[in-house]
């Protein structure tokens, strides 16, 4: 059976090497050779700033989806735009962890995630605002009914590349960003249950 040893990267970028540690493949067979590779995320592929790590307490995410939605296209929607945000912020994604039986379990986000609803006219406003000034430093991620349609990203991109704004009803957002800017635009709308 491979064990692996855990072992830090250097320290030479704090800001990584504090979340991504280097999985060192270890064998008792004497004659397999040495490989080390890195678990999860390559620390070259982060977009990890210092400023961001130090206000992450600060950080506020939620998921605002369309209260109309059958439960099969709520779940959808929210994985899909979870799936987005973690690919978009991977500095809110935990480390890896190892259980005492030695069995990994991927990292997960650092903070909750409330799932609130609303309205389709509701989301369409919220996405409006997002495009905003004031809001320029909020991560959205939308997921509209155009998406939901396609079979294949490509056809996805194509249809969204001649897609106007105005004609897309949205089934779900995510929006990440300060605790005061992320309540100033949800503050008001009520939890899904």
């Amino acid at each position: 059976m491979k064990r692996f040893k855990k072992q830090r990267l250097p320290k030479t970028d704090s800001a990584i090497s504090r979340a991504y540690p280097v999985l060192k493949h270890t064998s008792r067979d004497p004659n397999h050779s040495q490989k080390g590779f890195h678990r999860g995320l390559s620390p070259t592929k982060i977009h990890l700033t210092t400023e961001r790590k130090r206000n992450m307490n600060a950080e506020k995410c939620v998921i605002l989806l369309d209260e109309t939605l059958p439960n099969g296209l709520l779940a959808n929607t929210a994985a899909i735009l979870g799936i987005t945000l973690g690919k978009t912020l991977p500095e809110t994604v935990g480390r890896d962890i190892f259980d005492r039986s030695d069995h990994i379990h991927r990292g997960i986000i650092e903070f909750p995630v409330p799932i609130l609803r609303g309205t389709a006219e509701c989301l369409k406003t919220l996405r409006e605002r997002l495009y905003e000034p004031d809001f320029a430093d909020v991560v959205a991620v939308d997921f509209s009914d155009l998406a939901q349609g396609c079979k294949t990203y490509e056809e996805f991109t194509n249809k969204m590349e001649s897609a106007q704004t105005s004609d897309l009803r949205y089934l779900g957002l995510a929006i990440c960003g300060t605790k005061k800017q992320v309540n100033r635009l949800t503050g008001s709308l009520p939890l899904l249950r």
